[in-house]
């Protein structure tokens, strides 16, 4: 009976809609997948199973599952959009406590009838009545660690990208995993801070390949420019980085040598971009137009705003070119039709750089800082610097645009 109980996948019984289901648990099975198949959470498993241990499940046992509950309630007044998109067409506003039927799911919306009306809402919106807010700690030794893998990750405060960030994490750091919700993991730092990282920027090794992307850089005994050079590395060159230090990287070579090298100078693919000799230096109003840019990180991004105390895009650029009188046109595709085009490879610091985000043509701008980074206002982040190199800005990359002659 036993060996038949085990080659029996799943067993739904199901007399009348809304009934719990009853499930038998098959040899691999965790908690978290068995709430994810039937759109459900450990906590409300462990509530409607008493004597179900979440570290300790057998093959065998039947569980009950609770009914999918498809009512949703309006947290705060939103909108119904006619899209799942916030440049969706607003249909009317939803109080709060409003009781909403759930048809299906896209990303991070619901999509929803009320009174004969069908639309679509943001989820952090709502909450639904089976869903418990209450975080169940995973305990299953292969699930619980995990390492960073990529530069500059998002700590969220919400598993939303449209979400606030908490703080950024760097390549390698240790966290520790406590639950999931579709294609987000909810973890702890080292330093006791929580919040939610996109699941893909999570791995079970620590170490990550990268490569050098300039000639003749610095391979250091420490994280400082003062310590020893223990060698000289080309462009191009692999190292197996394991873990970050500020703005350091430590890694070892493929002869084996482990050291330290700036994070400016290493990239995720194997090409790179080496930046331009510029004769006679920088001008010195692109350096304080950059240095003036940075006292505003971290400032708030919001629509349609051109500072001090917040930004789009295109109203960063504007609010700091007109800062240092220089005239510059107020939106990003406007903005894209001034200056000298320019490639990437032909980048300098202070070129604006173009890139088509949420819709086609030149949708977002920031200023060219140097070593392939770019400083601007972010959405939701706000004023913050990231590399073009990163997946997201390579493939959206439209060209830069000179405005100053050097």
């Amino acid at each position: 009976m036993k060996k038949l109980l085990l080659i029996v996948s799943l067993v739904i019984i199901l007399n009348k809609v809304g009934q719990a289901k009853s499930y038998i648990i098959r040899g691999g099975d965790t908690l978290w997948g068995i709430a994810h198949k039937f759109n459900t959470t450990v906590a409300a498993l462990l509530k409607h199973n008493p004597n179900l241990k979440e570290d300790a499940i057998n093959p065998g046992t039947v569980i009950s599952v609770p009914p999918w509950n498809n009512i949703v309630i309006v947290k705060e007044d939103l909108n119904l959009r006619a899209t799942p998109s916030l440049e969706g067409k607003v249909l009317c506003v939803l109080k709060k406590g409003r009781e909403l039927t759930k048809l299906s799911t896209k990303g991070d919306w619901y999509k929803v009838n009320i009174n004969n009306k069908t639309g679509w809402v943001f989820s952090k919106y709502v909450t639904s009545s089976n869903i418990t807010s209450t975080s169940i700690k995973v305990t299953t030794p292969e699930a619980k660690i995990r390492y960073v893998n990529g530069e500059e990750v998002n700590l969220r405060k919400h598993p939303s990208l449209n979400s606030s960030v908490i703080t950024i994490v760097n390549q390698g750091e240790k966290v520790w995993i406590e639950d999931y919700k579709s294609k987000w993991a909810k973890v702890k730092l080292t330093n006791g801070r929580k919040g939610w990282i996109y699941e893909k920027y999570l791995s079970k090794e620590k170490n990550c390949i990268r490569y050098i992307k300039e000639d003749c850089v610095n391979f250091r005994s420490s994280p400082s420019l003062n310590s020893n050079i223990i060698t000289t590395l080309s462009c191009g060159e692999k190292i197996i980085i394991t873990k970050t230090k500020g703005v350091w990287a430590y890694g070892s070579l493929k002869d084996g040598r482990k050291g330290w090298v700036h994070r400016n100078y290493i990239t995720s693919s194997g090409s790179s971009h080496k930046e331009l000799s510029y004769r006679g230096g920088i001008p010195n109003i692109i350096t304080q137009l950059l240095s003036y840019a940075y006292k505003y990180m971290g400032t708030p991004y919001q629509f349609g705003s051109a500072g001090p105390w917040s930004f789009d895009c295109s109203g960063f650029v504007f609010y700091l070119f007109n800062h240092f009188g220089i005239a510059i046109y107020r939106c990003a595709d406007e903005q894209f039709n001034q200056g000298t085009p320019v490639s990437y490879n032909q980048l300098r610091p202070g070129d604006l750089v173009f890139f088509t985000t949420y819709t086609a043509g030149p949708s977002h701008v920031g200023i060219y800082i140097g070593g392939g980074k770019f400083i601007h206002a972010s959405y939701p982040a706000g004023v913050r610097i990231n590399s073009i190199e990163e997946k997201f800005y390579s493939e959206r990359f439209l060209g830069g645009r000179r405005l100053f002659s050097y």
